[in-house]
């Protein structure tokens, strides 16, 4: 460029493309029309709590397990009516439930898993608030169940089913049934009927969802005398969860039998104590504990490990026939006295026979009832004619405690 050369008074300009109104048209349309990387009033996604998994896989879920308690239950309804001796029976049933407790918990975690639902385990600030209140609340239930049992049996007592578990009183059974009633129980039942079914019936409100899901869970346990309680329990849980969540239910559930459960084995431990009937004084054996008494008609009831059972009857007699002349009478005394007392009972007078014993000679006469090998035995302490009777339930250990009981009789007479 000459520094010296004048301005051009008119420098070039490129011409400006006209404008058109087609391309003005497609890019006003493709402005609008094509969206952007998110819509403005896209819907958020669900959270996995609030998706509502298949009707049938549900019920199904909650029904299976029920049938199969039924099942269960005529299975060892079945077994029972067979000449199985309890002992044996109550070791049936323990392998039994844990059998079942785990088949159920294989199916409610398959339906966890193909739902891919996450269980709502607490509710509010923190899990910890949930597992002091379930607690509180459980072990108050429990206790006023211990309470009712006790009013009812003139005794301390629990649930008689978790006492006849754990009457053994050794390590094994103890353990199993803290393990059972404590454990599995709560984390599988609370999980099937408050995690998974209740939670399902959330969107048809409070009512039906607490009603529908407590009568579920009183059929499961198919005690049809008591389904009042069950079902009051399961709208208590189900309350419970409702507002606080899992951690909240299964504490108290846990707490509630738990409770129980430390009741039942502090009566299987309940030490030897001395007692008397009439003029009979013996020792109650160990881990005994008094099902009903009655003094004034001279009647006793214990019962032991595994449901052993020991009657004691005093009868007064003014003038007392000798044991070794019921001995010589053995067939009349069994049709007379024994066997309209003890219908069912077989007994073998070929095996009776005279047992020394500090309070004297006992007539014993070997019987079988109700699944249970036992004796009768009879005692003349010079006033009474007592009878005792008892029935081992297969237990080693009430065997040794009616040996001991035999052993401590006296005569105040």
């Amino acid at each position: 460029m000459n520094p010296n050369a004048l301005p051009d008074p008119h420098p070039y300009t490129p011409p400006t493309p006209a404008a058109n109104p087609y391309a003005q048209h497609m890019f006003s349309a493709w402005h609008v029309t094509i969206p952007v990387h998110q819509a403005p009033n896209a819907p958020e996604p669900l959270p996995p709590t609030t998706l509502q998994p298949p009707v049938a896989g549900t019920w199904l879920t909650v029904i299976v397990p029920i049938v199969l308690g039924g099942i269960y239950q005529l299975v060892f309804w079945t077994l029972g009516r067979h000449d199985f001796a309890p002992n044996a029976m109550g070791r049936y049933v323990l392998a039994g439930t844990v059998a079942f407790y785990a088949i159920v918990g294989l199916i409610v975690l398959g339906w966890l898993g193909s739902t891919r639902r996450r269980l709502v385990w607490f509710r509010g600030s923190s899990p910890v608030v949930g597992a002091i209140l379930g607690v509180t609340l459980g072990c108050a239930g429990g206790l006023l169940g211990v309470l009712v049992q006790s009013a009812a049996a003139g005794h301390l007592s629990s649930d008689p089913s978790l006492i006849t578990l754990a009457s053994e009183g050794d390590t094994a059974h103890v353990l199993s049934t803290l393990l059972l009633v404590a454990v599995a129980a709560p984390l599988v039942e609370e999980t099937l009927f408050r995690g998974i079914f209740l939670e399902w019936l959330r969107p048809k409100g409070i009512r039906i969802a607490l009603l529908v899901s407590a009568l579920a869970f009183a059929v499961w346990h198919y005690r049809l005398g008591e389904w009042r309680y069950y079902t009051l329990m399961g709208v208590l849980l189900g309350l419970l969860y409702w507002k606080r969540g899992l951690v909240a239910s299964m504490s108290a559930h846990a707490a509630f039998n738990g409770t129980l459960a430390l009741v039942a084995i502090s009566v299987a431990l309940t030490p030897a104590a001395p007692a008397h009937l009439g003029n009979l004084a013996y020792v109650k054996p160990q881990g005994w504990h008094a099902v009903k008494t009655k003094t004034d008609a001279g009647l006793a009831l214990y019962q032991g490990p595994s449901g052993a059972v020991l009657a004691v009857n005093v009868t007064p007699t003014p003038s007392p026939v000798p044991v070794s002349i019921l001995a010589a009478r053995m067939n009349d005394v069994l049709a007379g006295l024994l066997a309209r007392t003890l219908p069912g009972a077989q007994v073998d007078a070929a095996q009776a026979g005279l047992v020394s014993y500090p309070i004297g000679d006992v007539l014993q006469v070997p019987v079988r009832m109700q699944g249970s090998d036992g004796d009768i035995a009879i005692v003349d302490d010079s006033s009474d004619i007592d009878v005792i009777l008892f029935l081992d339930a297969g237990s080693a250990k009430a065997r040794a405690g009616f040996h001991q009981f035999m052993t401590s009789l006296q005569s105040t007479a």
